[in-house]
């Protein structure tokens, strides 16, 4: 209900469903620091917002200059934006900063069920 009635009040909601989701139905890269990238799942994250915001995403400029709008619609496409070529991860991590620290002119929700499966185990292993 939070989420609706932000929605509905002019908020910028990005509404997480299911964390454990994130932690099991996608492939991933590993790198050498250890840390996993997962572009699957952060192209859903996109698309959603994509999906809820894309007007009120199109309005806001980030301080680069950056279209928070065609950020978003690129990285859920996998495509490129003015200036080259978008990793949908990094995408997805530059929209979640800016959404943290940037000005956007409208409140922002981050909402997510399930919250403790992140720090529990993951589906993700090697394979030799």
């Amino acid at each position: 209900q939070l989420t609706h009635w932000a929605r509905a009040s002019g908020w910028l909601v990005l509404y997480i469903p299911s964390a454990r989701h994130y932690l099991s139905n996608s492939a991933f890269s590993k790198h050498a620091s250890g840390l996993l990238d997962t572009p699957d799942t952060a192209c859903d994250l996109l698309k959603s917002l994509h999906a809820a915001h894309a007007t009120l995403l199109a309005g806001i400029t980030l301080k680069d200059g950056t279209n928070l709008g065609e950020l978003v619609e690129c990285g859920a496409r996998q495509s490129t934006v003015t200036g080259g070529i978008v990793d949908v991860t990094g995408a997805a991590l530059q929209v979640l900063e800016a959404l943290q620290n940037e000005d956007l002119g409208v409140p922002v929700l981050l909402a997510m069920d399930e919250y403790n499966c992140l720090f529990g185990g993951t589906e993700f292993m090697e394979v030799p």
